[in-house]
């Protein structure tokens, strides 16, 4: 969301005041996915954004991504990068079997 604040056509700008902004989607790098993860811990981020934004749905994944050391954070996340990489190959391959069809 934002609003559009000011429009100084003399210096050619315009300001637009950021209100709230949400992730949506994560990459499948492992070292972003790991970032996130710390975030989240450190309740930067909301438990149920990070969880969209790393497609987890399953009511016990999301309860203990909370728990999670820094250790099993790393893990979690390379687990969550083969993850969203074999989601993202099987999207495409489905396409890819549309276009052949």
């Amino acid at each position: 969301e934002g609003r559009l604040l000011a429009n100084d056509e003399a210096a050619h700008r315009t300001c637009v005041w950021i209100q709230s902004i949400s992730l949506e989607q994560s990459t499948s790098r492992s070292v972003t996915i790991s970032h996130l993860l710390d975030l989240q811990y450190e309740k930067k981020i909301d438990l149920e954004q990070t969880c969209r934004a790393l497609h987890i749905s399953d009511p016990e994944e999301k309860n203990a991504l909370q728990e999670l050391d820094p250790t099993e954070r790393q893990w979690k996340a390379n687990e969550l990068a083969v993850r969203l990489q074999n989601a993202a190959a099987e999207s495409v391959s489905g396409q890819a079997r549309e276009l052949l069809v």
